[in-house]
């Protein structure tokens, strides 16, 4: 597993100052690949781990959390980081109603995914996207001053390390998205290989099974939380020829519902939010052919005349993660533009 650090692009307090008053590392013994540059005006500290000792640490410079010898921009692998830093203030105009929460995102590097995170990070959490590809997931988390980790969230061993590594530095997340998924292309329900079947349920169910599996017990200990999944209306009003698609996205809201039920004693609310197709990476898959012509064909069948952009998805999710659904568990909120009525 990876993780890049970006705090970036932002109004950031100094993450070593902050460290400094709490007078607090917290460290993880994995490896991590941090590409980032210092803040404007971060001072160099002697409290910050010199993790290459042969060097004074005038001469080192700042990679993330650590500071290092090797050139900026570069990869570096190392034994141990500090906890993540705060970001201070986000951009304007968004209500602060998730500050002091930490979250996860996955399949955070694209689509509704890296909306929401960028999202939930303008809203004041501390978010860590978890994404296979960790190229896309760096650059998010460059542009938005949040986390990237690669993760492949259909592989236990990948997930087990990956909630190891966050669980260290918070307690459990006080939000996990699964947002992560695939699709197979359109065909008839009998052409779908198995290969391409297992693909679909391995990304879309097995991924919210292994997450509750890692995360849900440090969410219990800690008193509370809230799991989104992004489910699909292929689960609510199945197309044809997704078939096995429509029937993963099927089993997320059956399994969101299951969830929400034997949770609720443990306060972890959990909800679902089933999109339309959008402009993301998927949406020539679900067309098939992406034409002017299966674009209007599919915009006939949407009420409101066109497809979801991720920050319709980012709106309804940072609504149901924050502490204003403290009473919301169990919905599944279309989010269709009327497709579904």
């Amino acid at each position: 597993m990876k993780l890049t650090e970006t705090p970036q692009n932002r109004k950031v307090r100094n993450p070593v100052r902050r460290a400094e008053k709490e007078a607090e590392f917290r460290y993880a013994s994995t490896a991590m690949r941090c590409v980032n540059e210092a803040p404007q005006g971060g001072k160099r500290s002697k409290t910050c781990l010199n993790i290459q000792a042969a060097k004074p640490i005038d001469e080192l410079e700042w990679i993330g959390c650590l500071w290092t010898a090797a050139p900026i921009g570069t990869a570096v692998r190392a034994d141990v980081f500090t906890s993540f830093p705060d970001l201070g203030s986000r951009a304007e105009g968004y209500d602060m109603i998730l500050e002091g929460k930490s979250a996860i995102v996955t399949g955070g590097g694209s689509g509704f995914g890296a909306g929401i995170a960028r999202r939930f990070a303008e809203q004041g959490a501390q978010v860590a996207i978890a994404d296979i590809n960790i190229e896309s997931a760096a650059a998010v988390a460059r542009e938005s001053g949040t986390h990237a980790f690669e993760v492949d969230v259909s592989d236990s061993g990948s997930v087990s390390e990956f909630a190891r590594a966050f669980c260290r530095d918070f307690a459990a997340p006080d939000i996990l998205v699964n947002n992560a998924g695939t699709t197979h292309d359109p065909a008839p329900l009998e052409d779908i290989s198995e290969e391409e079947f297992l693909s679909v349920f391995r990304v879309n169910c097995m991924s919210v099974y292994l997450t509750a599996r890692y995360f849900v017990p440090h969410m219990k200990k800690a008193g509370g939380g809230c799991i989104l999944n992004i489910a699909s209306t292929a689960g609510l009003s199945p197309r044809p020829q997704l078939n096995w698609y429509n029937a993963s996205k099927g089993w997320m809201i059956t399994a969101t519902r299951t969830m929400a039920i034997e949770l609720a004693p443990d306060r972890i609310r959990v909800n679902a939010l089933a999109p339309v197709a959008g402009e993301t990476p998927l949406l020539k898959r679900f067309l098939g052919e992406d034409t002017p012509e299966t674009r209007a064909a599919f915009l006939s069948t949407i009420p409101l005349g066109r497809f979801s952009v991720p920050d319709d998805l980012a709106n309804a999710a940072s609504f149901l993660c924050s502490d204003n659904a403290g009473m919301v568990t169990g919905a599944i909120l279309p989010v269709d533009g009327g497709r579904t009525i």
